[in-house]
């Protein structure tokens, strides 16, 4: 069953969306935006990069 949040009106998503948009080109250095309309693959794997690139890991040395 839906809850609350999910019966809300689309003008409200589209509000948080973009407020939550906001937050991520304000601030760059702790928010990455993802493609979400990639294959889950490609998500996956720009997700892994951003990750790798701003923590210093490597998904291959932590398998």
């Amino acid at each position: 069953t839906a809850d609350a949040f999910e019966l809300r009106d689309k003008a409200f998503h589209e509000a948080v969306r973009q407020a939550f948009l906001d937050i991520a080109h304000k601030e760059p250095d702790r928010c990455v935006l993802l493609d979400a309309s990639r294959t889950a693959q490609e998500v996956c794997e720009h997700a892994w990069q951003e990750i790798e690139a701003r923590l210093g890991v490597n998904q291959e040395a932590s398998a």
